[in-house]
């Protein structure tokens, strides 16, 4: 079940124009991101939007258990959860991530998964 006492944090640089992002988009990619944090984070998730001229980058970061290296470019692949014995108390059904980078491949852009440094994962797009 998901902690209703977890601390969250927005932050927006703009120094660009949100006129060249198609906002239903990214609007998905939020909320697939956010979601995916508060399944896996125990307290504290960040998120942050950056404008630079044409280039949106969008990070969140959370404080849960982390991704091994090893298993990081599978989280994007539809239906996988890396840790099974989750499944019941996180629910899901392991597409909103592989979602995330089908959007991130229709913008031509990118998503990554590395170490946040709240001490679990960063995924930005």
């Amino acid at each position: 079940m998901v902690n209703p006492q977890r601390e969250v944090t927005l932050h927006e640089v703009v120094a660009g124009d949100y006129g060249a992002l198609d906002m239903r988009l990214m609007e998905r990619v939020l909320d697939n991101l956010v979601n995916n944090a508060l399944r896996y984070s125990s307290q504290r998730i960040q998120v942050s939007l950056t404008l630079a001229g044409s280039r949106a980058t969008l990070q969140v970061n959370d404080d849960g258990p982390g991704i091994d290296p090893a298993e990081r470019e599978r989280v994007f692949e539809p239906f996988v959860r890396l840790d099974p014995s989750r499944d019941r108390a996180t629910g899901g059904c392991g597409l909103g991530l592989a979602i995330v980078h089908s959007i991130a491949q229709a913008m031509s852009g990118e998503v990554s998964c590395r170490t946040s440094p709240l001490g679990g994962r960063l995924l930005q797009l």
